[in-house]
């Protein structure tokens, strides 16, 4: 399973291997006689890159989807296996040619990696009854700023319920104005 921000990757859409990695930094300073003193400057990760398969017949709603994280430049959790980090979706390319086969590709620049527990996953948006029952009852905005504050939450598993609570109340809004219900 692999997870990034609120978007659950699935079939086809999980790649079969990402690639990660880095280098160190290093400062080479050569001194007369062929002597040299190295100063270690810490570790320069690379872009985390994959491709996949969008596919189905939410694959153009998904790419849409994907691209919105690379356009908004947020940090997102990123986790898959043991690996858990915070990254910006730096690159991400489909191809259109068909609506319900779209391969991708993508890649995210590395801000930070922690090894905290597998989170839970979440679903990339409510259905319709499901986003007009959460939006019922007052306070939808405030529960969505509530959301939005808890994006801050110090670890992965906090961002990734936030992000999700989010974005289901987000739908549940644009459903509302959708319906014309207040």
């Amino acid at each position: 399973m692999l997870i990034l921000g609120p978007i659950v990757f699935g079939s086809f859409e999980v790649p079969q291997s990402i690639t990660l990695g880095g280098r160190q930094r290093l400062a080479v300073h050569r001194l007369p006689g062929g002597g040299r003193v190295v100063d270690a400057m810490g570790a320069d990760d690379a872009d985390l890159a994959w491709s996949g398969i969008l596919s189905g017949p939410e694959a153009s709603g998904r790419a849409r989807a994907l691209d919105r994280l690379r356009r908004g430049g947020l940090a997102w959790p990123l986790a898959w296996d043991g690996w858990r980090f915070t990254a910006i979706v730096s690159r991400f390319e489909a191809d259109s040619s068909d609506p319900f086969w779209m391969p991708y590709r993508l890649s995210a620049c590395v801000l930070a990696e922690g090894d905290m527990a597998a989170p839970e996953p979440l679903p990339l948006a409510p259905t319709a009854a499901e986003a007009v029952a959460l939006g019922a009852g007052p306070g939808l905005e405030d529960r969505l700023a509530q959301a939005g504050a808890g994006l801050a939450a110090p670890d992965l598993a906090g961002v990734l319920a936030a992000s999700g609570q989010a974005a289901r109340l987000a739908a549940a809004r644009a459903f509302q104005n959708a319906l014309g219900v207040a």
